[in-house]
């Protein structure tokens, strides 16, 4: 079996707990995550060098529905986030009707942008 997973590109997992398995076997690696410095991975799915480092990772993570309410919320003064989810039950809800006439004009934009500069890729914001 393991022959086999070497022949396909694969190392079969480590034992559990054997962290030193992956410094024998020279799989330690260099990685660079949220806080920007190098460091080596003692495991192979490491994405974070530390938990101070894992944790401004997640808050910086965008939540596409939270972007949404905010902007809707922005876009309706005196209007509650309540209000705005029960309205997300209902797919004819004036919140829908918003979000379908942002994203039909954002859609737009973007056609005609391309339009405009055929071959290169549209600058995303960010």
């Amino acid at each position: 079996m393991r022959a086999w997973l070497r022949s396909i590109g694969r190392q079969p997992l480590p034992p559990a707990g054997n962290n030193g398995y992956l410094q024998r076997m020279g799989q330690i690696s260099l990685r660079y995550q949220a806080c920007g410095e190098a460091f080596k991975a003692v495991r192979r799915d490491a994405k974070f060098c530390s938990g101070a480092c894992r944790q401004a990772g997640y808050r910086g993570m965008v939540n596409p529905e939270l972007e949404w309410e905010r902007a809707w919320l922005a876009a309706h003064p005196g209007r509650t986030a309540t209000e705005y989810s029960r309205m997300l039950k209902d797919p004819n809800s004036e919140a829908w009707n918003w979000r379908h006439t942002i994203g039909k004009a954002h859609s737009a934009e973007r056609a005609a942008w391309r339009r405009d500069h055929p071959g290169e890729e549209y600058p995303e914001m960010a």
